[in-house]
């Protein structure tokens, strides 16, 4: 009974205990919902792809971009059996990726260094909220700033994407937010602000796919 009484007299700092205590390692397979990809921090519930075409992952080299795109696209697959993706980023296979015209799913995944002749295509149609076609980018906060010209900045109008590591904290601007909450959580790969439509959602940790 005692220790039943001390939770309820100090619930803040019980909850805080436990949201310090946020997995760093996930299991995609562990997750309930068929387009889920991550965990929120704060009650431990799943968190969703978003209805927005675009998402946009900003951090460092390290900070789990790839895990994060990976989870994501895990997600996005099942939710569309039959489609097709896309990896246009550095280092990947290359596949022919020849037009928009057709209705089938497709998934976009590329990043800084994506120099793809049919790019702007492919933004036009994600960011005009086309069903068919969903882009996922991963960039370094530098690197966006450094280049205003680049078409990531396009994508980034759509304010929704994962802030990752110290992004979180120092480049939540680059998908429209200005205030952010301080940081209960400590750092791990693939953990980030999540932000859609502008607004912070809050902290989430992605799943390994």
């Amino acid at each position: 009974m005692p220790s039943n009484v001390g939770v309820s007299v100090y619930p803040s700092v019980s909850k805080q205990l436990e949201l310090r205590r946020l997995p760093s390692v996930i299991d995609i397979d562990s997750l309930t919902q068929s387009s889920a990809w991550g965990v929120a921090a704060e009650d431990l519930s799943e968190i969703s792809l978003p209805l927005s075409n675009s998402i946009c992952l900003f951090g460092a080299g390290d900070s789990g971009c790839s895990m994060t795109i990976d989870a994501m696209t895990q997600a996005w697959g099942r939710l569309h059996s039959l489609a097709q993706v896309f990896d246009l980023r550095k280092g990947a296979k290359a596949k022919v990726f020849n037009g928009l015209g057709d209705d089938q799913p497709r998934l976009v995944l590329a990043d800084e260094s994506t120099v793809n002749p049919l790019i702007m295509e492919i933004l036009n149609q994600a960011t005009q909220g086309g069903g068919n076609v969903t882009v996922i980018v991963s960039s370094s906060p530098n690197f966006v700033r450094s280049h205003p010209e680049h078409w990531i900045n396009t994508l980034r109008r759509s304010r929704t994407g994962l802030l990752l590591g110290r992004a979180a904290r120092e480049d939540a601007d680059l998908l429209g937010v200005y205030a952010t909450q301080a940081q209960v959580y400590g750092e791990a790969v693939g953990r980030g602000l999540w932000v859609v439509d502008g607004c912070p959602v809050g902290i989430v940790q992605s799943a390994s796919a």
